[in-house]
């Protein structure tokens, strides 16, 4: 009997030792489920399976350059060829079905290049300045900040200026993007820190607040880009991103301490959010609030990333210091 008993009571004890362990255990353990979409440190944490891989698909250092382009804007085989033309320093671009605008900062003209032709041609009437930014729309129309006259024109493929963007309300427009599906142009007021939605035939603009709740509060305006879900800024005194809802009020910021300097950014149409940061120079990929991934020049075969454009899952990077624009195609890592 009392052999009977010992075991028994040994028996709990192991039990209770084991119930223990296995509290201790859950009270450590990181949880399997993500925190909110909010920012901050935790959400920073990477998730490995949206980290993209890529594929080289374009490097140019400049290209055949011809004198002329026929009726609809595309560079005519037939005209008179001025030879290669090798980049100086572009700066800036956009890019959609294989057609890139680059604009070359060194030589103080855009260039529209055609990847089928392999061609080039100068564009007339665009003016290049310190903070000259790019857009395309879906007729391939360019939409062009103009910093001296605080505006946004619109030169039409053909080279014909259609309109410009202009208000009270815009003191210093540093970004541009189109919403071909709304027919707005969205411009990024660094002054007053603000956005303005304009019609795209032009006209009086609507300012969308960037101001959220107490967590979720943008300082500054910056560099801007539209994704499926909201509109992505980048807030340069915050050193974070926001998500602005498309109606006005900040839905979340990301990227606190560990975007230095967050410059030029697009977004793939995995809602993940490319961002150049200016202060440690590499490209840094966001997805739903977290870093995934931290992406040196060298790894495109560049030595800066000034500008990018993301069109049908085709990264754009524009290199000044090397004279270089590359693309790339992206794919998810473990994808099809």
């Amino acid at each position: 009997m009392v052999s009977i008993c010992f075991k028994t009571y040994f028996l709990n004890i192991v039990a209770l030792s084991a119930s223990v362990v296995m509290l201790m255990a859950c009270a450590t353990a990181p949880r399997d489920v993500p925190p909110a979409f909010s920012g901050g440190a935790a959400a920073d944490q990477p998730a490995l399976s949206q980290r993209p891989s890529f594929s080289p698909w374009l490097s140019l250092t400049g290209a055949r350059q011809v004198a002329a382009s026929d009726r609809t804007g595309t560079p005519a085989a037939a005209a008179a060829t001025l030879g290669y033309t090798r980049f100086i320093r572009p700066v800036a671009l956009a890019a959609r079905g294989g057609e890139v605008v680059i604009l070359d900062a060194g030589a103080g003209t855009a260039y529209r290049y055609d990847a089928a032709l392999d061609l080039m041609t100068a564009l007339r009437g665009v003016a290049v300045h310190p903070g000259t930014q790019l857009a395309l729309g879906a007729d391939y129309s360019l939409y062009v900040i103009d910093p001296p006259r605080r505006r946004v024109v619109r030169v039409a493929r053909s080279g014909q200026q259609l309109t410009h963007y202009a208000s009270a309300d815009l003191q210093r427009p540093v970004d541009v993007a189109v919403d071909d599906a709304r027919g707005l142009v969205y411009v990024a007021d660094g002054g007053y820190n603000q956005l303005l939605a304009f019609q795209m035939l032009g006209g009086a603009a609507t300012v969308i607040h960037v101001r959220g709740g107490e967590g979720a509060r943008l300082q500054a305006v910056g560099n801007i880009a539209l994704g499926p879900d909201a509109i992505y800024v980048a807030d340069p005194l915050c050193r974070c991103l926001g998500r602005v809802a498309y109606l006005g009020g900040v839905l979340s910021t990301f990227g606190h301490d560990t975007v230095g300097a967050p410059g030029p950014l697009a977004v793939d149409r995995n809602r993940r959010v490319f961002v150049i940061d200016q202060f440690a120079r590499v490209l840094k990929v966001f997805h739903q609030g977290r870093l995934i991934d931290t992406l040196p020049p060298r790894r495109f075969g560049l030595q800066q990333i000034d500008d990018l454009w993301i069109d049908d899952n085709v990264l754009y990077l524009a290199d000044g210091l090397s004279g270089r624009v590359a693309a790339q195609r992206i794919a998810v890592a473990g994808g099809p």
